[in-house]
C-alpha cells in the first residue's frame, strides 16, 4: 500500500529539456557524383544532468544550456562502374552557455563525448 500510494504522489523534480534546432543545407547530384552539405545551430536549454554520488542511487536535474554548431559536408565521385572516391567531414563545436556549478563546467567548456573534427576518405572498387 506505501508502494502505491508512494507511486501516486511522485512528483519528478527535473522536465524536459529543449532544444531549438536550425539547418541549412544544400544537396547537388550529377551524373557520376553527389554532394551534400550543412550547417547546423542548436541551443539546449535545460540539460538533463545526472548526478551519481557513488551511494548507489542517481539524482537527474535541469542544470545547464549549451550551444552546438558546425558544418558537415560529404562528397561521392564515380570514376567509373567500378571504382568510386567517398570523402565526408565535419567541423563542430559543443559547448556549455552558462556556468555548471554541479558538474565544475565553465562556460565555453566543451560537451563531453563530442568530436570536434571527423574526417573519412574511402575507395570502392
Amino acid at each position: 500500500m506505501q508502494l502505491i500510494h508512494w507511486l501516486a504522489t511522485f512528483t519528478r523534480r527535473y522536465n524536459s529539456d529543449d532544444a531549438e534546432t536550425t539547418e541549412f543545407g544544400v544537396k547537388m547530384r550529377g551524373d557520376n557524383f553527389q554532394f551534400n552539405a550543412t550547417a547546423f545551430w542548436v541551443d539546449w536549454q535545460g540539460i538533463i544532468i545526472s548526478v551519481r554520488p557513488g551511494c548507489g542511487w542517481s539524482f537527474n536535474f535541469n542544470g545547464g544550456e549549451a550551444e552546438t554548431k558546425g558544418y558537415e559536408v560529404d562528397f561521392v565521385y564515380q570514376i567509373n562502374d567500378s571504382l568510386s572516391l567517398d570523402f565526408a567531414g565535419s567541423l563542430m563545436t559543443a559547448e556549455t552557455s552558462i556556468d555548471i556549478d554541479s558538474l565544475s563546467a565553465k562556460a565555453g567548456d566543451r560537451l563531453p563525448n563530442t568530436v570536434e573534427e571527423q574526417w573519412n576518405f574511402r575507395t570502392s572498387l
